[in-house]
């Protein structure tokens, strides 16, 4: 019995070992450390002809891909995100296609706040928030216009 157990860890530590990372979400983690978890600029990495990205974040379901989308697609069936808070997951699409999608782990750059949002290709550049003024700390898109920082008087770029 115990050779049995010791033999089926081993088993599912080595399947676990080798399974290979998205590239598109092991650019995403690179670019977020190499900026020392501030920034991703998604344009950045994914060079693939895409118009905008859409974010579901846990617990999304079909009902808020079509939100979000503008058109039915199967989440439940494609990813694991309608079961787990553990990924976010970003959809590159065209107007009324999805061109990739790809389950990017939380702790490597946290999407989660944007759930149900899309960005256009060119406005898909996000800073890290350690402290939002709501939800929980993680990726919110870049803005152009400084705002005003309401914890205390200096302006900050988003």
């Amino acid at each position: 019995m115990r050779a049995t157990s010791i033999a089926l860890l081993a088993g599912i530590f080595f399947i676990a070992g080798c399974t290979e990372k998205n590239p598109t979400s092991a650019a995403i983690a690179k670019q977020f450390t190499d900026t020392g978890g501030k920034l991703v600029n998604l344009a950045k990495i994914s060079p693939n002809a895409w118009s905008r990205v859409c974010i579901l974040g846990p617990y999304s379901n079909n009902e808020a891909a079509a939100q979000a989308l503008g058109f039915s697609w199967d989440l439940e069936g494609k990813t694991s995100v309608f079961s787990s808070d553990a990924v976010s997951l970003l959809v590159f699409a065209n107007s009324r296609e999805v061109i990739f999608y790809v389950e990017h782990p939380r702790n490597q750059g946290d999407f989660s706040n944007l759930s149900k949002q899309c960005f256009a290709k060119a406005q898909a550049r996000f800073s890290h928030d350690s402290r939002p003024d709501e939800g929980w700390p993680g990726l919110f898109p870049i803005s152009d216009k400084p705002q005003i920082d309401t914890r205390n008087t200096t302006p900050k770029m988003r």
